[in-house]
């Protein structure tokens, strides 16, 4: 292979930390290592940086530093809404959790778990003609046994934007046989620090560092009533008691600054990589023949909702297979996905399949040819260009030597 600079369109898998936050990160491993729960002043000033980064972390999201749980990822968050709610599995028995039918793995498995004590775990369907769960289809899902809903605010596979708003306005009216309205969960790991969260809209907001320039290894849950949680992790009683063990201190630190980075940059940081990913849909528009734009496309602004995060470009290329045009891009430098990382885990321990856009409405063989393209700060035009020079060469390559895509031509 030869060496140049890589072109990186993978932001939704992760990021690179921006140089400030690796500063503060190193800073605060040399000078502020002691324990937050020490008594002392060096303890003290440790304690005392926490709060700061939490401030920032909320100040980000638009909600309380008191509501804000720490967590070692955005995975580990997930699993804290959803299974933290209660105190013993046992007693989820014939009660009813809902969630779309493309979440995460993270909160997928997590809830799956209650099915396996009894609970009636249903998924929503998604609307294919938008992308999105339909209002509607929560409302009729919903009976005097539901207690959970959980669903992502952006798709990480897609980018669709769900009707968080509109899907609490159908909970808001409603209560369950235990005299409670059903905790409402939204996972907006892809979201914060790129579009506005309306947290004010869910119980429960999972986040995360490494998607917005901060360290990998640090997350945090919103709870608005975290005493309503249980213990995930017992011991010293750190972050409210949710989850003992002595906190990352560095990796918050990191996550506060990166989060207030983003904060003040978000208007400005999503019209520019909306600007990127119009250039590179309309190139492969008109470059590329029969090609399909998978999800919607309409992006969501500060002030404008939409129903796609501009970070995001969800391509369906048939004829070819995506993980062949990953590897054949990955020679010029250049670095996309076919979806989730996390979900890739899980699809190397079997045949083909993406259960997600699957979900979503797209065939096995679109899903098995669908590149999803993740925009950032550091990408610009000139790698746009690049990236379309060498799609249009791999795609029309393997084109060539599929008999399935030349008889569909006939």
């Amino acid at each position: 292979m030869q060496s140049q600079p890589s072109i990186y369109l993978d932001h939704a898998a992760t990021t690179r930390a921006s140089e400030d936050v690796v500063h503060a990160v190193t800073q605060a491993m040399l000078e502020v290592y002691g324990n937050p729960s020490s008594l002392h002043t060096v303890g003290q000033l440790a304690e005392r940086t926490l709060k700061t980064a939490r401030r920032q972390v909320a100040d980000a999201l638009g909600v309380s530093s008191a509501n804000i749980i720490f967590t070692g990822s955005g995975t580990e968050a997930d699993n804290l809404a959803i299974l933290a709610g209660f105190k013993n599995p046992e007693k989820i028995r014939g009660r009813k959790v809902i969630l779309s039918a493309f979440e995460h793995p993270a909160v997928r498995e997590a809830a799956l778990s209650y099915g396996q004590h009894g609970a009636d775990v249903v998924f929503l369907p998604i609307d294919q003609s938008t992308g999105c769960v339909k209002p509607s289809d929560l409302s009729d899902a919903l009976d005097r046994d539901a207690v959970l809903v959980s669903v992502m605010h952006v798709n990480n596979e897609t980018g669709a934007v769900q009707p968080i708003e509109e899907l609490s306005q159908v909970l808001s009216g409603f209560t369950n046989r235990y005299g409670e309205k059903p905790l409402f969960h939204t996972d907006a790991v892809q979201s914060f620090g790129k579009i506005p969260v309306p947290a004010a809209c869910a119980d429960l907001v999972s986040i995360s560092a490494h998607k917005i320039h901060g360290p990998k290894g640090v997350g945090a849950l919103y709870a608005r009533r975290p005493d309503r949680l249980q213990a995930a992790i017992r011991g010293g009683g750190q972050e409210g008691g949710i989850r003992s063990g002595t906190e990352n201190v560095p990796g918050i630190v990191g996550f506060g600054l990166a989060a207030e980075a983003a904060a003040a940059n978000l208007a400005a940081g999503a019209r520019f990589v909306l600007r990127l990913r119009s250039m590179l849909r309309d190139g492969i528009l008109s470059r590329i023949p029969q090609v399909k734009i998978g999800g919607p496309f309409e992006a969501s602004l500060e002030g404008r909702p939409g129903t796609s995060s501009p970070y995001i470009l969800s391509v369906i290329f048939p004829g070819t297979r995506a993980e062949v045009l990953v590897h054949d891009l990955e020679r010029h430098g250049i670095y996309v996905s076919t979806g989730s990382a996390c979900a890739n885990i899980g699809r190397k321990n079997r045949k083909g399949g993406n259960s997600i856009l699957e979900a979503a409405g797209y065939t096995r063989e679109e899903a098995e040819a669908t590149l999803r393209f993740s925009f950032g700060k550091e990408n610009t035009p000139e790698e746009i260009e690049s990236v379309l020079t060498c799609l249009e060469d791999a795609v029309g390559r393997f084109r060539q030597l599929s008999p399935k895509y030349h008889m569909r031509l006939q």
